[in-house]
Protein backbone atom coordinates (compact mmCIF):
# COMPACT_ATOMS: atom_id res chain seq x y z
CA UNK A 1 0.00 0.00 0.00
CA UNK A 2 1.50 3.46 -0.87
CA UNK A 3 1.91 6.31 1.45
CA UNK A 4 -0.83 8.18 -0.17
CA UNK A 5 -3.25 5.75 -0.48
CA UNK A 6 -2.79 4.72 3.38
CA UNK A 7 -3.34 8.48 3.94
CA UNK A 8 -6.58 8.62 2.05
CA UNK A 9 -7.97 5.46 3.83
CA UNK A 10 -7.38 6.59 7.39
CA UNK A 11 -7.81 10.10 6.35
CA UNK A 12 -11.01 12.05 5.92
CA UNK A 13 -13.96 11.76 3.72
CA UNK A 14 -13.46 13.53 0.06
CA UNK A 15 -16.87 13.71 -1.17
CA UNK A 16 -20.42 12.70 0.70
CA UNK A 17 -23.25 11.06 -1.46
CA UNK A 18 -26.72 11.80 0.38
CA UNK A 19 -30.29 11.08 -0.60
CA UNK A 20 -29.84 12.23 -3.48
CA UNK A 21 -27.53 9.73 -4.97
CA UNK A 22 -25.70 9.92 -8.17
CA UNK A 23 -26.99 13.20 -9.42
CA UNK A 24 -24.85 15.18 -11.97
CA UNK A 25 -23.96 17.75 -9.41
CA UNK A 26 -21.98 14.80 -7.26
CA UNK A 27 -20.87 13.11 -10.50
CA UNK A 28 -19.54 16.61 -11.75
CA UNK A 29 -17.64 17.01 -8.22
CA UNK A 30 -16.16 14.04 -7.88
CA UNK A 31 -14.14 14.34 -11.67
CA UNK A 32 -13.64 18.20 -10.38
CA UNK A 33 -11.95 16.12 -7.08
CA UNK A 34 -10.16 13.80 -9.48
CA UNK A 35 -8.38 16.75 -11.01
CA UNK A 36 -6.54 17.10 -7.62
CA UNK A 37 -5.71 13.49 -5.89
CA UNK A 38 -5.40 9.89 -7.33
CA UNK A 39 -7.28 8.70 -4.89
CA UNK A 40 -10.70 9.82 -3.34
CA UNK A 41 -12.66 8.57 -0.34
CA UNK A 42 -16.80 8.45 -0.50
CA UNK A 43 -19.12 8.06 2.19
CA UNK A 44 -22.64 6.98 0.82
CA UNK A 45 -25.00 8.70 3.63
CA UNK A 46 -28.17 6.71 2.25
CA UNK A 47 -27.83 3.41 0.48
CA UNK A 48 -31.74 2.81 -0.12
CA UNK A 49 -31.07 2.48 -3.44
CA UNK A 50 -28.43 0.41 -3.74
CA UNK A 51 -27.73 -3.50 -2.28
CA UNK A 52 -24.62 -2.71 -0.92
CA UNK A 53 -21.54 -0.57 -0.73
CA UNK A 54 -19.70 -2.58 -2.89
CA UNK A 55 -22.77 -2.38 -5.36
CA UNK A 56 -22.93 1.91 -5.22
CA UNK A 57 -18.97 1.96 -5.69
CA UNK A 58 -18.90 -0.11 -8.66
CA UNK A 59 -21.81 2.01 -10.43
CA UNK A 60 -19.73 5.43 -8.98
CA UNK A 61 -16.68 4.09 -10.32
CA UNK A 62 -17.94 3.05 -13.69
CA UNK A 63 -19.66 6.94 -14.41
CA UNK A 64 -16.57 8.80 -13.16
CA UNK A 65 -13.81 6.46 -15.01
CA UNK A 66 -12.54 4.96 -11.24
CA UNK A 67 -11.65 1.66 -10.33
CA UNK A 68 -12.72 0.53 -6.30
CA UNK A 69 -9.70 0.19 -4.46
CA UNK A 70 -11.58 -0.34 -0.89
CA UNK A 71 -14.84 -0.42 0.50
CA UNK A 72 -15.77 -0.25 4.60
CA UNK A 73 -18.81 0.16 5.71
CA UNK A 74 -20.97 3.08 4.18
CA UNK A 75 -17.43 4.38 2.32
CA UNK A 76 -15.74 3.20 -0.64
CA UNK A 77 -12.23 4.46 -1.71
CA UNK A 78 -11.41 4.92 -5.70
CA UNK A 79 -8.60 5.41 -7.69
CA UNK A 80 -8.83 7.71 -11.59
CA UNK A 81 -8.26 5.95 -14.32
CA UNK A 82 -7.40 8.91 -16.21
CA UNK A 83 -4.40 11.59 -15.41
CA UNK A 84 -5.80 15.21 -15.62
CA UNK A 85 -4.93 17.23 -18.33
CA UNK A 86 -3.20 20.60 -18.31
CA UNK A 87 -6.00 23.45 -19.46
CA UNK A 88 -3.11 25.28 -20.38
CA UNK A 89 -1.49 23.00 -22.79
CA UNK A 90 -3.09 22.84 -26.70
CA UNK A 91 -3.98 19.28 -27.86
CA UNK A 92 -2.35 18.09 -30.12
CA UNK A 93 -2.30 18.81 -33.24
CA UNK A 94 -4.17 22.54 -32.75
CA UNK A 95 -2.76 25.88 -32.72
Amino acid sequence: MTKELSEIIHGRVNVQIGKNGLSNGVIEQIKHQFKKSKYLKIRFLDLHSYETTDTAAKQLAQLVDATVVDTRGKTCVLKRKFKPSDPEKSVMGER
